[in-house]
Protein backbone atom coordinates (compact mmCIF):
# COMPACT_ATOMS: atom_id res chain seq x y z
CA UNK A 1 0.00 0.00 0.00
CA UNK A 2 1.14 3.88 -0.70
CA UNK A 3 1.65 5.89 1.80
CA UNK A 4 -0.25 8.90 2.42
CA UNK A 5 2.11 11.39 1.05
CA UNK A 6 2.29 9.39 -2.45
CA UNK A 7 -1.35 8.78 -2.21
CA UNK A 8 -2.23 12.60 -1.87
CA UNK A 9 -3.61 12.43 1.04
CA UNK A 10 -3.46 15.91 3.59
CA UNK A 11 -1.60 15.46 6.54
CA UNK A 12 -4.35 16.06 8.67
CA UNK A 13 -7.10 14.01 6.36
CA UNK A 14 -8.52 10.76 7.34
CA UNK A 15 -7.54 7.82 6.35
CA UNK A 16 -10.54 5.22 5.69
CA UNK A 17 -9.33 1.62 7.17
CA UNK A 18 -11.71 -0.92 6.30
CA UNK A 19 -11.23 -3.12 9.03
CA UNK A 20 -11.39 -0.47 11.75
CA UNK A 21 -14.91 0.83 10.19
CA UNK A 22 -16.70 -2.47 10.83
CA UNK A 23 -15.19 -2.18 14.59
CA UNK A 24 -16.74 1.18 14.83
CA UNK A 25 -20.11 -0.14 12.58
CA UNK A 26 -20.52 -3.42 15.36
CA UNK A 27 -20.23 -1.02 18.62
CA UNK A 28 -22.93 1.03 16.87
CA UNK A 29 -24.83 -1.78 16.24
CA UNK A 30 -24.22 -3.18 19.58
CA UNK A 31 -25.14 0.25 21.20
CA UNK A 32 -28.56 0.41 19.01
CA UNK A 33 -29.77 -3.23 19.79
CA UNK A 34 -28.61 -2.88 23.42
CA UNK A 35 -30.93 0.30 23.90
CA UNK A 36 -34.06 -1.67 21.37
CA UNK A 37 -33.50 -4.66 24.06
CA UNK A 38 -33.92 -2.14 27.19
CA UNK A 39 -36.93 0.42 25.83
CA UNK A 40 -38.25 -2.88 24.62
CA UNK A 41 -38.71 -2.00 21.13
CA UNK A 42 -36.98 -5.55 20.43
CA UNK A 43 -39.97 -7.22 21.59
CA UNK A 44 -42.34 -4.99 20.10
CA UNK A 45 -40.12 -5.62 16.43
CA UNK A 46 -39.61 -9.53 16.54
CA UNK A 47 -41.15 -11.19 19.08
CA UNK A 48 -44.84 -9.02 19.94
CA UNK A 49 -45.46 -6.93 16.80
CA UNK A 50 -48.91 -5.14 16.67
CA UNK A 51 -51.00 -6.19 13.86
CA UNK A 52 -53.35 -3.98 12.63
CA UNK A 53 -56.85 -5.22 11.12
CA UNK A 54 -56.72 -5.61 7.02
CA UNK A 55 -57.76 -2.85 5.22
CA UNK A 56 -57.68 -1.49 1.71
CA UNK A 57 -55.48 1.80 3.36
CA UNK A 58 -53.33 -0.32 5.19
CA UNK A 59 -52.52 -1.72 2.33
CA UNK A 60 -52.08 0.99 0.16
CA UNK A 61 -50.68 2.53 2.88
CA UNK A 62 -48.16 -0.58 3.15
CA UNK A 63 -47.34 -0.43 -0.52
CA UNK A 64 -46.74 2.91 -0.57
CA UNK A 65 -44.12 2.89 1.87
CA UNK A 66 -41.59 0.05 -0.20
CA UNK A 67 -42.57 1.93 -3.22
CA UNK A 68 -40.94 4.72 -1.45
CA UNK A 69 -38.33 3.28 -0.44
CA UNK A 70 -37.21 1.41 -3.58
CA UNK A 71 -37.20 4.45 -5.86
CA UNK A 72 -35.48 6.57 -3.94
CA UNK A 73 -32.42 4.52 -2.29
CA UNK A 74 -32.57 1.72 -5.36
CA UNK A 75 -33.49 4.36 -8.34
CA UNK A 76 -32.32 7.81 -7.75
CA UNK A 77 -29.69 7.71 -4.77
CA UNK A 78 -27.23 5.69 -7.13
CA UNK A 79 -27.35 8.46 -9.53
CA UNK A 80 -25.44 10.63 -7.30
CA UNK A 81 -23.21 7.70 -5.53
CA UNK A 82 -19.71 6.18 -6.78
CA UNK A 83 -17.83 3.44 -5.37
CA UNK A 84 -14.34 4.55 -6.49
CA UNK A 85 -13.45 0.82 -7.70
CA UNK A 86 -15.03 -1.28 -5.01
CA UNK A 87 -16.88 -4.15 -6.18
CA UNK A 88 -20.06 -5.74 -4.52
CA UNK A 89 -20.34 -8.49 -2.56
CA UNK A 90 -22.41 -10.36 0.33
CA UNK A 91 -21.08 -8.12 3.05
CA UNK A 92 -22.80 -5.49 1.10
CA UNK A 93 -26.04 -7.08 2.13
CA UNK A 94 -24.85 -8.22 5.41
CA UNK A 95 -24.25 -4.27 6.53
CA UNK A 96 -27.22 -3.24 5.10
CA UNK A 97 -28.86 -6.10 7.37
CA UNK A 98 -27.86 -5.04 10.35
CA UNK A 99 -27.45 -1.27 9.82
CA UNK A 100 -31.27 -0.93 9.00
CA UNK A 101 -32.16 -3.03 11.67
CA UNK A 102 -30.05 -1.00 13.69
CA UNK A 103 -31.02 2.32 12.76
CA UNK A 104 -34.31 1.93 12.49
CA UNK A 105 -34.76 0.47 15.97
CA UNK A 106 -32.91 3.47 17.16
CA UNK A 107 -35.27 5.97 15.98
CA UNK A 108 -38.34 3.89 17.60
CA UNK A 109 -36.33 4.00 20.69
CA UNK A 110 -36.28 7.77 20.79
CA UNK A 111 -40.15 7.36 19.94
CA UNK A 112 -40.96 5.11 22.63
CA UNK A 113 -39.02 7.90 25.34
CA UNK A 114 -40.77 10.48 24.20
CA UNK A 115 -44.01 8.63 24.50
CA UNK A 116 -43.75 8.72 28.12
CA UNK A 117 -44.42 12.30 27.81
CA UNK A 118 -47.84 11.26 27.13
CA UNK A 119 -48.28 14.07 24.06
CA UNK A 120 -50.99 12.93 21.47
CA UNK A 121 -49.64 10.55 18.71
CA UNK A 122 -48.48 12.90 16.43
CA UNK A 123 -47.06 15.24 18.80
CA UNK A 124 -45.17 12.62 19.28
CA UNK A 125 -44.26 11.90 16.07
CA UNK A 126 -43.36 15.52 15.61
CA UNK A 127 -40.91 15.18 18.67
CA UNK A 128 -38.99 12.57 17.66
CA UNK A 129 -38.72 13.38 14.10
CA UNK A 130 -37.15 16.76 15.06
CA UNK A 131 -34.52 14.73 18.05
CA UNK A 132 -33.85 12.04 15.02
CA UNK A 133 -33.62 14.45 12.18
CA UNK A 134 -31.07 16.19 14.14
CA UNK A 135 -29.02 13.39 15.06
CA UNK A 136 -28.86 12.13 12.12
CA UNK A 137 -27.94 14.98 10.53
CA UNK A 138 -24.94 15.45 12.54
CA UNK A 139 -24.25 11.58 13.15
CA UNK A 140 -23.54 10.86 9.39
CA UNK A 141 -21.97 14.27 8.94
CA UNK A 142 -19.21 14.24 11.43
CA UNK A 143 -18.48 10.78 11.88
CA UNK A 144 -20.69 7.87 9.83
CA UNK A 145 -19.58 9.28 6.61
CA UNK A 146 -16.03 9.66 7.57
CA UNK A 147 -15.28 6.63 9.31
CA UNK A 148 -17.60 4.02 8.85
CA UNK A 149 -19.06 4.33 5.20
CA UNK A 150 -16.20 4.84 2.77
CA UNK A 151 -16.40 7.84 -0.07
CA UNK A 152 -19.60 7.66 -2.18
CA UNK A 153 -21.04 10.90 -2.67
CA UNK A 154 -21.23 12.91 -5.76
CA UNK A 155 -21.39 16.11 -3.21
CA UNK A 156 -23.46 18.53 -5.69
CA UNK A 157 -26.08 15.59 -5.51
CA UNK A 158 -26.42 15.63 -2.03
CA UNK A 159 -29.27 18.15 -1.96
CA UNK A 160 -30.95 15.94 -4.01
CA UNK A 161 -30.63 13.34 -2.22
CA UNK A 162 -31.55 14.81 0.72
CA UNK A 163 -34.81 16.64 -0.58
CA UNK A 164 -35.68 13.33 -3.01
CA UNK A 165 -34.51 10.22 -0.96
CA UNK A 166 -33.92 11.20 2.73
CA UNK A 167 -37.31 13.46 3.13
CA UNK A 168 -39.80 11.73 1.09
CA UNK A 169 -38.75 8.38 2.91
CA UNK A 170 -38.81 9.80 6.27
CA UNK A 171 -41.74 11.42 5.62
CA UNK A 172 -44.17 8.70 4.07
CA UNK A 173 -42.35 5.63 5.99
CA UNK A 174 -42.57 7.00 9.73
CA UNK A 175 -46.16 8.29 9.14
CA UNK A 176 -46.78 4.86 8.08
CA UNK A 177 -45.72 3.68 11.87
CA UNK A 178 -47.52 6.52 13.33
CA UNK A 179 -50.64 5.58 11.61
CA UNK A 180 -50.31 1.85 12.29
CA UNK A 181 -47.90 1.24 14.98
CA UNK A 182 -46.45 -1.74 13.25
CA UNK A 183 -42.66 -1.70 14.20
CA UNK A 184 -41.50 -4.58 11.98
CA UNK A 185 -43.01 -3.70 8.91
CA UNK A 186 -41.64 0.22 9.37
CA UNK A 187 -37.77 -1.13 10.03
CA UNK A 188 -38.40 -3.55 7.20
CA UNK A 189 -38.55 -0.44 5.50
CA UNK A 190 -35.39 1.05 6.44
CA UNK A 191 -33.25 -2.32 5.95
CA UNK A 192 -34.39 -2.39 2.44
CA UNK A 193 -33.31 1.25 2.20
CA UNK A 194 -30.00 0.43 3.66
CA UNK A 195 -29.34 -2.94 1.92
CA UNK A 196 -29.35 -0.45 -1.37
CA UNK A 197 -27.61 2.29 -0.30
CA UNK A 198 -24.60 -0.04 1.23
CA UNK A 199 -25.18 -2.42 -2.33
CA UNK A 200 -24.94 0.76 -4.46
CA UNK A 201 -21.43 2.18 -2.71
CA UNK A 202 -20.36 -1.22 -2.55
CA UNK A 203 -19.49 -1.33 0.98
CA UNK A 204 -16.19 -3.24 1.66
CA UNK A 205 -15.30 -6.03 3.26
CA UNK A 206 -13.53 -5.62 6.89
CA UNK A 207 -10.56 -7.58 5.20
CA UNK A 208 -10.10 -5.38 2.21
CA UNK A 209 -6.88 -3.04 2.20
CA UNK A 210 -9.15 0.15 -0.04
CA UNK A 211 -8.64 3.57 1.59
CA UNK A 212 -10.28 6.77 0.54
CA UNK A 213 -9.31 8.83 -2.14
CA UNK A 214 -7.83 12.44 -1.21
CA UNK A 215 -10.89 14.30 -0.19
CA UNK A 216 -9.51 16.93 -2.95
CA UNK A 217 -9.70 14.64 -5.76
CA UNK A 218 -13.25 13.24 -5.12
CA UNK A 219 -15.74 13.47 -7.80
CA UNK A 220 -17.97 16.89 -7.41
CA UNK A 221 -20.39 16.74 -10.21
CA UNK A 222 -21.99 13.91 -12.10
CA UNK A 223 -20.79 14.71 -15.21
CA UNK A 224 -17.37 13.54 -13.95
CA UNK A 225 -18.81 10.53 -12.11
CA UNK A 226 -16.77 8.27 -14.66
CA UNK A 227 -13.80 9.71 -13.12
CA UNK A 228 -14.00 7.79 -10.19
CA UNK A 229 -13.67 4.31 -11.78
CA UNK A 230 -9.61 5.29 -11.87
CA UNK A 231 -8.95 5.45 -8.12
CA UNK A 232 -7.34 1.78 -8.12
CA UNK A 233 -7.58 0.53 -4.43
CA UNK A 234 -5.39 3.25 -2.67
CA UNK A 235 -3.88 5.31 -5.47
CA UNK A 236 -5.24 7.12 -8.91
CA UNK A 237 -4.50 5.32 -12.16
CA UNK A 238 -5.39 4.88 -15.57
CA UNK A 239 -6.94 1.43 -14.72
CA UNK A 240 -10.30 1.32 -11.95
CA UNK A 241 -13.60 0.02 -11.38
CA UNK A 242 -14.12 -3.67 -11.48
CA UNK A 243 -10.81 -5.19 -10.38
CA UNK A 244 -9.14 -1.97 -9.08
CA UNK A 245 -8.45 -4.32 -6.06
CA UNK A 246 -7.34 -7.14 -7.71
CA UNK A 247 -5.00 -5.61 -9.87
CA UNK A 248 -3.68 -3.20 -6.95
CA UNK A 249 -3.51 -6.42 -4.12
CA UNK A 250 -1.03 -7.98 -6.86
CA UNK A 251 1.71 -5.23 -6.37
Amino acid sequence: MVDRTEAGHDSEEHLYNAYTAWLSAVAFFSVCFTLSWATGVLDATFFHPTWPALSNSFIVFTAASFITVVVGYWVLWPIGTVSYGRKWGWQCVLFGVVDGLAESQLFLCIWSVVELLGLPRYCTGLITFLLQGGFKANWDQKYWNIHVAPAHNISSWNKWKILCVHVPNVFVTFSYFITYGNATLYCATQTLALIGSTSFMRFPSPWSKYTNPPMRSQVEFYADRERARGWVFDHWGEEGGEGGEEEATQK
